[in-house]
């Protein structure tokens, strides 16, 4: 990649963490999506999930729309994660040049 691309952002998907995206399954770092972005010039970010955060998700059965299979991303169910997906892709964006983003599962649909 040009030294003036974009960052790379990636917003790991439902029940995934951070980890998973810097060295999945424990088979290296060099077997990462991370890994193999950098080596082709990109400045990767992962938002820094933890897998245990996914439980907040329970939070969405207190929401009447989650009863009524209309949940959205903004109520109790989802929020925390777009959140953390905002701050992430603020810290990238600030450091110029743009952003790409990768959403896996419900990192592209959240």
């Amino acid at each position: 990649a040009p030294n003036n691309s974009p960052h790379v952002v990636i917003l790991p998907g439902f029940g995934n963490a951070q980890q998973d995206y810097l060295d999945p399954f424990g088979a290296g770092e060099d077997r990462s999506i991370s890994s193999v972005l950098k080596n082709r010039g990109f400045d990767v970010h992962v938002m820094p999930l933890k897998r245990t955060q996914w439980i907040n998700v329970l939070r969405g059965i207190f929401s009447l729309n989650f009863w009524l299979a209309k949940s959205t991303p903004y109520e109790p169910g989802y929020n925390w994660y777009i959140e953390m997906a905002r701050v992430t892709i603020a810290e990238a964006a600030s450091q110029g040049n743009g952003v790409i983003l990768v959403g896996h599962s419900a990192g592209g649909w959240l």
